[in-house]
């Protein structure tokens, strides 16, 4: 998985920076399935210029569908915190869809056998012409 981490408006500490790499590895634990080069994460992570205020923006880019989540708190490692739990949640959500797609495709491959009827040649005759 690609990674990108951008800071706003603010330096990123040593604490915040870990618990972002804590969250990534828990993410790509969930993704195993998927090929390294095919699954890109963007987070952006910015201060509010004039309010104490951090706000959390999770972009994680699958070639099927794109996740997006974002998330404001007071303090920035729980918004951090919160973004990604969020952001888990749906790609647990997005994973149960494709499976289940799958699923359905295989079922419906089961259903489709090939039919033992046999065909009669039948001649085309045309009528008589002018």
């Amino acid at each position: 998985m690609r990674t990108d981490i951008h800071y706003r408006h603010m330096q990123g500490s040593g604490l915040l920076e870990e618990k972002i790499q804590e969250k990534i590895t828990k993410l790509r634990k969930l993704l195993p399935s998927f090929p390294e080069d095919a699954v890109h994460l963007q987070v952006v992570f910015e201060k509010h210029p004039k309010r104490e205020e951090y706000i959390s923006s999770l972009n994680l880019s699958f070639p099927q569908r794109t996740l997006y989540v974002s998330d404001k708190e007071a303090d920035p490692l729980f918004a951090v915190h919160e973004a990604f739990n969020e952001l888990f949640h749906r790609v647990k959500k997005f994973k149960s869809k494709l499976n289940q797609e799958r699923e359905m495709g295989r079922r419906r491959q089961k259903k489709i056998e090939p039919s033992s009827v046999e065909f009669e040649s039948v001649e085309i005759v045309s009528g008589p012409s002018d």
